[in-house]
């Protein structure tokens, strides 16, 4: 899957030298880019969050996907909480 981020790399290294940094690109490769760090993970799903937060480092189109990542993120992780939390108390787990 780490291929996969490098090869968005390489996307967006190419998307600068042909001179296409239109909004709408910019947008799908937002996308793109959540898509991945979503499947990555928590971890990277993490470095998605934070980034969500730099607008000195992050163009507009790349914060507003981003920050999409706290919004869906945190039902799971607060039902995951949960699970464990029960899991090792011994308790059987409800939704």
């Amino acid at each position: 899957m780490l291929s996969k981020l490098g090869a968005f790399g390489v996307k967006l290294l190419l998307d600068e030298r042909s001179g296409d940094s239109s909004s709408a690109k910019r947008r799908a490769r937002a996308v793109e880019l959540r898509t991945i760090l979503t499947r990555l993970g928590p971890t990277f799903v993490k470095i998605g969050q934070g980034l969500s937060t730099r607008p000195d480092l992050c163009p507009a189109e790349y914060l507003e996907e981003l920050a999409e990542l706290q919004v869906r993120r945190c039902a799971f992780f607060a039902q995951f909480g949960k699970f464990v939390v029960n899991l090792i108390s011994g308790q059987h787990y409800r939704c």
